[in-house]
C-alpha cells in the first residue's frame, strides 16, 4: 500500500528533476547533499521542494 502511493505521488511529477530530487528526499538526503549530486544551489533545492510538496498537495497551477 505505501509503495502503491510512492509510485502515485512521483506520477504526479511531470518533471524528472523533480522526481528525482523527491526520491534523493525521501531517502533521506539533506537539501546541501542532494544540490551537491545535481550541481544546484541549496536554493534552488528549496524551491524545488516547495513546488514538489504544492504539487503533491493539489495547490499547484503548474504542470510539473
Amino acid at each position: 500500500m505505501v509503495a502503491e502511493e510512492y509510485e502515485q505521488l512521483l506520477g504526479r511529477l511531470t518533471q524528472p528533476v523533480l522526481r528525482t530530487i523527491a526520491q534523493l528526499k525521501l531517502e533521506g538526503y539533506a537539501n546541501e547533499e542532494i544540490g551537491r549530486r545535481l550541481g544546484c544551489s541549496v536554493r534552488t533545492i528549496e524551491r524545488k521542494l516547495w513546488l514538489i510538496r504544492a504539487i503533491w498537495s493539489g495547490e499547484s497551477r503548474h504542470s510539473g
